[in-house]
């Protein structure tokens, strides 16, 4: 990035087209990249990091329209990822589909050229998703999303630890002029920096504070919205009273049932002012949206998956379900009854010894509670038990693990 020049009165910034200039180290970077495409025969990619000073995620998300993006946001923490564009993908399917794209994204970083400022490794790069059966679901509501599919964005945009980055990238095939690439970064940077948030960060309410503003509100009128559920209430039923016999039996021992709705009304759903609002309710949990085409996968979560920083690895148990209550006492009074009852308790020690088992063979040391304490989100409130360990030196798994 060519720096600012002084002024009397100070630094003086760069304009767009300054930062959208590649400076001569950047230049350099690139034309090596240049010669390796051809050199190899082998499609090569660059990335130019420019720091900037917020990224304004949910714009961004609302501006891609029906182009590959990617949204993920933690209120509370200040952290934010928003990507879109395509300038790679894979698509697989089948019990290799987890090989076939780590196999993909190697081969990605082997020939990707790092131009601009600096950015951590570990910081996300590569934007998709896996789905839970081996085939793409046989159903109109997930065409756009087959058993596996990841993209590298041309455009990304994160924010963490008071520091925003914009990321560019470009596909180099043997051939291709520096020129052109550098013009299609600048293009992307010039889009990107449109969408730079310049205003002061807010702070996240907590969830409490969520819970009672919006428990307290007058609420106007909405739309109205037809719900229609894939089963009968009836046959659902059925299939609870058939799970606890066979956990009575022995034959399951814990087992998550669940039902699709389907959610009309007359006007097309802003995909946008939905994640606003989740980001508004949830500020702990995580809020994500995954679209392509004009089909959008979204979510607030307040469950991790996995964090690792370093060697310290963490995670939580999620698990025991209660709702949340209509004063202060009887809120309390649901915490409590959920801490104490044996059914969410032996629901909760499922989840947490399955952690334990998958994390135990990679780490050297691994911390669990024996009691859960109680996470409270507008309208619900679980058992949640935090995990913390540290990984082994070598990142294998033990003798005897998998």
């Amino acid at each position: 990035m060519i720096p600012s020049a002084s002024s009397p009165t100070g630094p003086r910034e760069t304009t767009p087209l300054e930062r959208a200039t590649l400076d001569k180290g950047e230049r350099a970077g690139l034309e090596r990249a240049v010669l390796a495409a051809s050199a190899s025969g082998q499609t090569q990619w660059i990335a130019r990091v420019v720091e900037t000073r917020g990224v304004d995620a949910l714009k961004c998300h609302s501006h891609c329209r029906a182009q590959d993006r990617f949204y993920w946001e933690r209120p509370d923490r200040g952290e934010r990822i928003v990507a879109w564009g395509r300038v790679d993908d894979i698509e697989s399917a089948g019990r290799e589909r987890f090989r076939d794209v780590e196999a993909w994204s190697a081969g990605i970083r082997a020939r990707l050229h790092w131009i601009g400022a600096e950015r951590a490794e570990t910081a996300p790069l590569i934007f998709g998703g896996f789905g839970f059966e081996d085939e793409a679901a046989p159903v109109s509501e997930w065409k756009a999303f087959p058993a596996a599919r990841f993209v590298l964005p041309g455009t990304l945009g994160d924010e963490r630890e008071g520091r925003a980055r914009w990321v560019v990238l470009a596909r180099i095939d043997p051939g291709a002029l520096a020129d052109a690439v550098e013009s299609e970064l600048a293009t992307r940077l010039a889009e990107a920096e449109a969408f730079a948030d310049s205003a002061a960060p807010r702070r996240a309410r907590s969830e409490d504070a969520v819970f009672d503003a919006l428990a307290v509100a007058d609420w106007p009128a909405g739309p109205e919205y037809r719900v229609q559920s894939d089963r009968a209430h009836a046959v659902f039923r059925a299939q609870v009273d058939h799970a606890l016999e066979a956990i009575e039996a022995g034959t399951l021992e814990k087992v998550v049932l669940a039902r699709s709705l389907r959610v009309d009304h007359d006007g097309p759903l802003d995909v946008s002012k939905f994640l606003e609002r989740l980001r508004e309710i949830y500020p702990s949990c995580t809020v994500v949206a995954i679209g392509r085409g004009e089909d959008t996968f979204l979510a607030a979560t307040p469950e991790t998956l996995v964090r690792v920083k370093g060697d310290r690895v963490e995670t939580a148990a999620l698990a025991g379900t209660a709702p949340r209550g209509r004063t202060p006492a009887e809120d309390a009074q649901l915490a409590a009854a959920l801490r104490d009852s044996a059914k969410d308790r032996r629901e909760h020690a499922h989840v947490v010894d399955a952690i334990r088992s998958g994390l135990a063979p990679f780490c050297s040391e691994l911390a669990i509670p024996e009691t859960p304490t109680v996470r409270a989100l507008f309208g619900i409130q679980h058992l949640e038990t935090a995990i913390t360990g540290r990984l082994r030196s070598d990142g294998s798994p033990a003798a005897g693990g998998d």
